[in-house]
């Protein structure tokens, strides 16, 4: 028996214990990994969906948060890195993603659309935002309103000594905020365009009847001038 003769059973020996180990190893991963998420943290792998914290897994990523997991400011997910950050929404079925992204230093948070050269949306870190395009209310059939009830018959419409004295007791006009509620409660845009219509249509209808007035006195000027 030659040398390579005794050498070929270690060799099938030492390729069969590496196996064992590869297999092990394996096993230790897969039992580590499908523990069921009565461990606060435990990551479980099924069918291409990650779950942390639940199984099994509902989405592609399944993250679930307990009060005692959760981090500051209850946030469940965080991406983080020196400077300017971004994440994508990619439809991979055709051309183009959504982008969410903060400006270096947290300045500024944007939505954008690849391929358009445009910022959609635009939030400072001081509070205003900025849009490209309309901002809309009640796109869907059956919803939104405005303030065309003022021009319904049975509405009830101050005469202007009414108004005159709301005006001088309230400092502002009827059914519209005053700054101190402002202060207090913010602004509800959408609401508060709807009273700014209000007041409009009902200028409309002041307008309306001083014009009858104004012609009914022409007419008794020119009735009173063709006797004279």
């Amino acid at each position: 028996m030659n040398k390579n003769d005794n050498d070929e059973p270690k060799e099938k020996q030492m390729k069969f214990s590496s196996r064992l180990a590869v297999i092990g190893c394996a096993l230790l991963a897969m039992v580590a990994i499908s523990t069921t998420a009565s461990a606060q943290g435990t990551l479980f792998v099924e069918n291409d969906r990650v779950s942390i914290g639940i199984t099994p897994p509902s989405f592609p990523l399944d993250v679930f948060a307990t009060p005692t997991t959760v981090g500051t400011g209850n946030a469940v997910i965080r991406l983080a890195r020196s400077g300017a950050l971004a994440f994508q929404l990619d439809d991979t079925s055709v051309n183009g993603f959504w982008n969410f992204s903060s400006a270096s230093g947290e300045s500024e948070f944007r939505i954008s659309r690849s391929g358009t050269g445009f910022t959609e949306m635009t939030l400072t870190s001081d509070g205003n935002l900025f849009i490209r395009g309309a901002c809309s209310e009640g796109g869907n059939p059956g919803t939104g309103s405005c303030a065309d009830y003022v021009f319904e018959p049975d509405y009830e419409l101050k005469s202007l000594d009414e108004l005159s004295e709301f005006i001088k007791t309230n400092k502002h006009l009827p059914n519209v905020p005053s700054t101190e509620e402002i202060k207090k409660n913010g602004l509800n845009v959408q609401g508060f365009q709807g009273r700014l219509l209000e007041k409009i249509e009902e200028l409309t209808l002041y307008t309306l009847q001083q014009e009858e007035t104004i012609r009914a006195l022409n007419q008794r000027l020119a009735a009173i001038e063709a006797k004279g």
